[in-house]
C-alpha cells in the first residue's frame, strides 16, 4: 500500500493540482486558435504543503498560461484545451500504473485480482480473491478515493459534488464484500 501511495503522492506533486474547471468560462479567455481557454480553479486544501513559490514554479514548469493564488489559498490555472486534456489524462496514465503495482511484483496485494473503473472515476470495482480478502485491503479505497477526487475537481465537478464509490467485489461469485463512498468518508472525517 506504501508504494501505491506513494506513486499517488509523486503523481499529485508532480502534476500539482486538482481542480474544479470553470465550465462557461466568464473571463472569455481564448487561446491562439481562437478556442477558449480553460480556466481552472483548486481548492486551497490541495495546497496544504505547498509555499506560493513552489505553486508558481509548478504551473510555469507545467506550461499554464497563468497561474493566481487567491486570497482564500485556492488557485487559478489558466491552460489551453489540449494541455487540460493532457492532464486528465496523465492523472488516468498515473493511475494505472498505481494499479498495476498492486496487482503486480513485489508489492502486490494477495487478495487484488482486477482493478475497473468508469471514465469519470465515480465508481472503481476492485475484483478480489474471497478467501485471501480481509478488511485491511478495504484501505486501500482511501487511495482511489484521492485519485478519483483529483480527477473529478480537474474535470470541473464541484468540490461538494464529488464522489467515488468504490466496491470490493469477490472475483469467484461476483457478491460485493464491501462498499465505500468518498462522500461518506470525508463526513466522517469532518465528525472528528
Amino acid at each position: 500500500m506504501k508504494k501505491f501511495l506513494s506513486i499517488i503522492v509523486a503523481l499529485v506533486m508532480a502534476l500539482s493540482f486538482a481542480a474544479c474547471e470553470n465550465g462557461e468560462n466568464p473571463a472569455g479567455l481564448q487561446g491562439e486558435d481562437g478556442d477558449f481557454d480553460v480556466e481552472v480553479v483548486m481548492p486551497a486544501s490541495f495546497f496544504d504543503e505547498k509555499t506560493p513559490t513552489e505553486i508558481m514554479d509548478d504551473a510555469e514548469a507545467s506550461g499554464f498560461i497563468s497561474c493566481e493564488i487567491n486570497p482564500d489559498g485556492s488557485v487559478k490555472y489558466v491552460m489551453t484545451k489540449e494541455k487540460h486534456k493532457e492532464m486528465l489524462d496523465a492523472i488516468k496514465a498515473g493511475f494505472d500504473i498505481g494499479v498495476k503495482t498492486l496487482l503486480e511484483g513485489q508489492e502486490k496485494v494477495a487478495s487484488f485480482v482486477s482493478v475497473e473503473y468508469n471514465d469519470d472515476f465515480s465508481e472503481v470495482s476492485v475484483f478480489v480473491d474471497g478467501e485471501q480478502y480481509s478488511i485491511w485491503d478495504s484501505l486501500y479505497a482511501m487511495t482511489f478515493y484521492f485519485t478519483g477526487a483529483y480527477y473529478q475537481s480537474f474535470a470541473g465537478v464541484p468540490e461538494d459534488e464529488i464522489d467515488i464509490v468504490v466496491n470490493f467485489i469477490d472475483n469467484a461469485t461476483k457478491e460485493i464484500l464491501e462498499t465505500s463512498s468518498y462522500q461518506e468518508f470525508q463526513k466522517a472525517g469532518a465528525g472528528n
